[in-house]
């Protein structure tokens, strides 16, 4: 996988920290959502931001495996007061994966809205960003954050729940209790 600049900058420092000897433990969190997230918040605004349709771009089909907030902060927590773990890395993702697109109409079955999807290729819209990008730097989307939605990742979420001892919130709860003020 060819990952975006964020993406490489991680590595690149995840490399930097492999080279000293002291004590690191490496969180990679996948997805997070949840009341009050930047991200998360697009989302919503993606499924409101026009009547009857959510516009997306490129197929929305990329797999996703979304990690609730308040799980993602427990595992830190614990990962960082945790001296049988040093030197390891972990991946924080949720029990379940997930498309942009299976992901919106969750929101939007929460919200009770009932909307169409129309798509913009990626091909089209990649040059009409590269234009726009060198005019301004405060664009909704980016091309490395196109590149990012396009990304697929899947993996086994089992070893948070056993190494860490929590039990992940199951995304559409997780989505419930985003949009809500109801709790665990």
């Amino acid at each position: 996988q060819n990952p975006n600049v964020y993406g490489q900058s991680k590595k690149q420092a995840e490399e930097y920290l492999a080279t000293k000897s002291f004590i690191k433990i490496i969180v990679r969190p996948a997805l997070i959502y949840g009341k009050g997230g930047l991200g998360f918040g697009k989302m919503i605004e993606l499924t409101s931001m026009l009547p009857f349709i959510v516009p997306m771009i490129g197929s929305g089909e990329a797999k996703k495996q979304p990690i609730y907030v308040e799980d993602a902060a427990e595992i830190i927590v614990r990962a960082a007061t945790r001296i049988d773990a040093e030197n390891k890395s972990y991946m924080l993702g949720g029990p379940e994966t997930a498309s942009l697109k299976e992901l919106l109409k969750m929101i939007m079955k929460v919200k009770n809205q009932k909307k169409m999807f129309v798509h913009a290729p990626v091909w089209f819209v990649t040059p009409i960003l590269a234009v726009a990008e060198l005019i301004t730097k405060k664009l909704p989307i980016t091309r490395e954050a196109i590149k990012e939605m396009e990304s697929s990742y899947e993996f086994d979420y089992t070893i948070l729940e056993k190494e860490f001892e929590v039990e992940l919130t199951r995304l559409e709860k997780g989505i419930q209790m985003s949009l809500t003020d109801a709790r665990k």
